[in-house]
C-alpha cells in the first residue's frame, strides 16, 4: 500500500484514478486515507456514487455521524443501491436500540 501511496502522490488531480484508489486504501483497512482520498474524488457539481459511499462507509465505521447523511445522498444519486439502504436501516435501528436503553 506504501508503494501505491508513493506512485499516486504526484499525479495529477484524476478524478477517477481518486475513486479507485478511495476503494483500495479502504479495503486495506487504511480508513483515514481512504476517507482523504474519496474527499478529493468527490465533486459536488457532478456527484458519484463510488467516492460518497467510501466516505459514508469510512464515517460508519468510525461511528462518525455524517454516515447517515451521506447514505441518504447516495440513495438519491442510487434509489437502487442496497448497500446504503441496509446501512441506513441499521443506523436506525441502532439508534432506536440506544433510545430505548436510555430509558
Amino acid at each position: 500500500m506504501k508503494v501505491l501511496t508513493m506512485c499516486t502522490a504526484h499525479l495529477p488531480e484524476d478524478r477517477t484514478l481518486q475513486g479507485d484508489y478511495a476503494r483500495a486504501l479502504f479495503t486495506q483497512g487504511e480508513f483515514r486515507l481512504a476517507a482523504q482520498a474519496a474527499e478529493k474524488a468527490f465533486r459536488m457539481d457532478a456527484p458519484e456514487v463510488g467516492p460518497l459511499q467510501v466516505l459514508a462507509d469510512v464515517m460508519r465505521i468510525e461511528r462518525l455521524p455524517g454516515a447517515k447523511m451521506n447514505y441518504e445522498s447516495i440513495l438519491v444519486l442510487d434509489p437502487g443501491n442496497r448497500h446504503a439502504r441496509e446501512e441506513l436501516l441499521a443506523i436506525d435501528r441502532e439508534m432506536r436500540n440506544s433510545a430505548e436503553q436510555k430509558l
